[in-house]
């Protein structure tokens, strides 16, 4: 039996978006189309997928065992065809990225990218998230890949589409003494951040006392100092080496969700290609 590529990108994009009804909407489809195309490929493994309730739509075992392949045939399927076609697609995509992404995403998805579409352009931003936001609802970027906590005063109500989501750490460097010291000493990037107002109201919410004892626009800068131990800092564990050391001991910390933003759902072939690529670099991180 061969598997339906049309019926594993419907199962993906129920995972993706949550459910049915949203996974209707982003392929045009409506929800009881989507209930049938699952249904399909339920029967042809002979397996259930879903466990489906009033509330929300979680993966069974078998679900599990399935996305990996499915975003990895959906994969090779989408950049062989894209491969076959590259010539034929120009065009340029304003691309803005938080830094956060540069070691690890950044030259994978640049790599893949110009070898699949060599003839379209990528301008590219580097920028801290409220700056990449406001760049997107203006039209000054078509795409923008960053992170927002759930609470983040910085996400609206059209957040884009969720890739992934990543627990929060503190981290200092890998002398740091172990023992809490107060006022816990923080090394962030200035104002606006949602990192830095995570790591405040944390705290503040525990009455553990702070400060602030350097503040950089960089993340490289933010790395290099807590390494050299002036303080703690905030962020997710792709940012660590060996280094820098995860804190025990300090209240717990959220999740943060990997979001890329689009300025046009719509937008240019040349964007949703680079979209499709970054969400797949995103997954494929998470496996």
């Amino acid at each position: 039996m061969n598997l339906d590529i049309n019926l594993l990108r419907t199962f993906v994009a129920i995972v993706e978006t949550g459910g049915f009804t949203r996974a209707g909407d982003k392929l045009f489809m409506s929800q009881s189309t989507v209930s049938l195309q699952i249904q399909r490929l339920e029967r042809n493994l002979d397996a259930t997928l879903f466990h489906r309730d009033t509330h929300r739509v979680t993966l069974t075992e078998y679900g599990e065992r399935l996305l990996g392949y499915a975003r990895r045939i959906l994969a090779l399927n989408d950049e062989a065809e894209a491969c076959v076609r590259a010539e034929a697609v120009r065009g340029e995509v304003r691309l803005g990225i938080a830094q956060d992404f540069t070691e690890h995403t950044l030259p994978q998805v640049l790599g893949r990218f110009a070898r699949a579409h060599p003839n379209i352009r990528i301008a590219m931003r580097v920028a801290a998230t409220s700056d990449l936001r406001a760049a997107v609802e203006a039209g000054d970027l078509d795409l923008a890949l960053l992170m927002l906590p759930p609470k983040s005063p910085l996400r609206g109500t059209e957040i884009g589409t969720v890739l992934a989501r990543e627990q929060l750490v503190w981290f200092a460097g890998v002398d740091a003494p172990t023992e809490l010291i107060e006022p816990v000493p923080l090394v962030t990037f200035p104002r606006p951040c949602a990192f830095r107002d995570t790591a405040t109201r944390t705290l503040d919410e525990e009455g553990v006392a702070w400060r602030i004892v350097l503040e950089t626009p960089a993340l490289s800068g933010i790395l290099a100092a807590v390494r050299a131990g002036l303080g703690l800092s905030v962020r997710t564990q792709r940012n660590l080496d060996d280094r820098l050391i995860v804190i025990e001991g300090l209240p717990a910390l959220p999740a943060v969700d990997i979001v890329l933003l689009k300025a046009d759902e719509e937008g240019s072939e040349a964007v949703s290609l680079l979209a499709a690529l970054i969400s797949d670099a995103v997954f494929d991180e998470k496996r």
